[in-house]
């Protein structure tokens, strides 16, 4: 059975913004999930961008094709901006890893290389990749696996680095599925971290 394709048009304010991709392809059986409580899934519109172009890229004109890339690249990263506050981080890993696949977009790389590692659970890997975000990737992709001893070393070394900074450290403190109030001093946040890994 052959998909049927509508086109929507792009938010307008992604259009004022130089986005040269006014109208969207999507498949008829996904229009209803292309916003949710009012608001664009930009994850929807990206995933079908990715399907459109795997699927009838070659059918494109180069110049054409370089404007979905470009679109494509633009609501990855609004995606990507979208899940900023949720706990699944795997997902904004995943989103990328796909983005990259489909645009070559150097912003994306690094991302698409942590996600190969966590997908094998090579923490040891990721601890090559020696930044604050791979690491951070790295450890909640192991605790929500039911790793805990392992996410705790990732983490380890960098645990009152990640307590000192108030919002840097909630954000952490909920990732690993703290439910209470964030407490206000670092040395609290420390062990408030610990006690998640227990």
């Amino acid at each position: 059975m052959s998909d049927d394709w509508i086109v929507v048009k792009a938010p307008s304010s992604l259009i004022l913004a130089g986005v040269e991709l006014p109208f969207i392809p999507i498949r008829e059986s996904k229009r209803d999930q292309l916003s949710r409580s009012g608001e664009v899934d930009f994850e929807v519109i990206f995933e079908e961008l990715r399907y459109f172009m795997i699927n009838h890229g070659d059918q494109l004109q180069p110049e054409t094709l370089d404007a979905y890339r470009t679109a494509a690249t633009v609501y990855a990263k609004l995606a990507i901006n979208s899940k900023a506050n949720s706990t699944n981080l795997e997902k904004v890993v995943e989103l990328a890893f796909k983005a990259y696949e489909l645009t070559s977009e150097p912003s994306f790389q690094l991302l698409s290389e942590v996600c190969a590692l966590a997908l094998q659970d090579d923490a040891s890997g990721l601890g090559k990749i020696d930044t604050m975000p791979t690491r951070l990737i790295s450890a909640a992709h192991l605790f929500h696996n039911g790793k805990k001893d392992e996410a705790k070393e990732v983490l380890w070394p960098h645990l009152l680095e990640l307590a000192e900074d108030e919002d840097i450290g909630r954000v952490v403190l909920r990732s690993f599925g703290f439910e209470d109030d964030i407490p206000e001093s670092s040395q609290a946040r420390v062990a408030a971290l610990i006690a998640c890994f227990a």
